[in-house]
């Protein structure tokens, strides 16, 4: 089976919160099939983490301190980036969970402006120069269509069905639309957009501690270990949510030669059929 993994070595995919959770496992995967990851992360010292396990297995990577919610930060990392080499995929991931359990009559509105700033604007920012990128590399190419390219979202089943006393699936319905959206203006030129959703991934996520975990708990009436036992199992296949998994979806998505290569602005889910649609 053609993976398309072979095209990718040494090209450019750009992982936003690369430094922890999920971002670092996608960092992982994709340099170890030779890709050059370059990490956008708000923390220096857990992207140099990364890096180092990047560097020890012999792979490449490059770190950025970027705030993904700040135009100016974004525009000056993608400005480098291009000069590196030739970006092939945005990857964007960061994002933030309140630690706080409120209903939307009860949400502060400064809690409302800290998730809407980092969980959309902040993907908002890494697909607008992600689009400019891939258009103006279609515009050098003969036919205008640039052919390959990939971003990716890494969303959340809250952004489906909502979530109670949680404004964070309201951050990633946002997302999800962000995706399609992007999907029908990159078609003309052969870039794709699509969405992974992992289940709930309890242990090495950098969402899902231990004050995220008692809000939950505290959310749905329940004790810290019965809440854990609910999300662990509720999902048919019974089997737990790790980085891994989503990590392995997101480099299938990227090639455009892959499995995914007539895929775009679907989601794409490793939840144990948690959600079946």
């Amino acid at each position: 089976m053609n993976t398309g993994y072979n095209s990718l070595h040494n090209k450019i995919a750009i992982v936003t919160g690369a430094g922890s959770g999920v971002g670092r496992a996608i960092a992982l995967k994709l340099a170890e099939l030779k890709i050059h990851v370059c990490m956008l992360d708000i923390s220096k010292e857990k992207m140099e983490e990364t890096s180092g396990i990047i560097s020890r297995a012999g792979n490449n990577s490059d770190c950025f301190l970027c705030d993904v919610s700040n135009e100016e930060d974004v525009s000056t990392v993608f400005d480098k980036i291009e000069k590196m080499g030739e970006i092939y995929s945005a990857v964007n991931n960061a994002g933030i969970a309140p630690q706080e359990s409120y209903s939307i009559a009860d949400a502060p509105v400064e809690l409302w402006d800290r998730i809407m700033e980092i969980n959309v604007k902040g993907y908002f920012l890494v697909t607008k120069y992600a689009e400019k990128y891939f258009i103006r590399k279609s515009g050098m190419s003969e036919n205008k269509r640039y052919g390959q390219g990939s971003i990716v979202y890494v969303c959340s089943n809250s952004g489906i069905f909502g979530s109670k006393k949680n404004i964070y699936g309201i951050s990633n319905a946002s997302r999800i639309c962000m995706m399609r959206q992007a999907a029908l203006e990159m078609g003309d030129y052969g870039v794709r957009a699509n969405a992974v959703i992992p289940g709930d991934i309890l242990e090495g996520s950098g969402i899902w501690d231990e004050k995220y975990l008692a809000q939950r708990a505290s959310a749905k009436g329940l004790s810290i270990e019965e809440t854990k036992k609910y999300y662990e199992t509720r999902a048919p296949l019974g089997m737990k949510a790790t980085a891994e998994q989503v990590a392995k979806i997101v480099a299938a998505l990227i090639p455009a030669g892959g499995i995914f290569e007539n895929t775009t602005g679907q989601i794409i889910r490793c939840d144990g059929g948690q959600i079946m649609m």
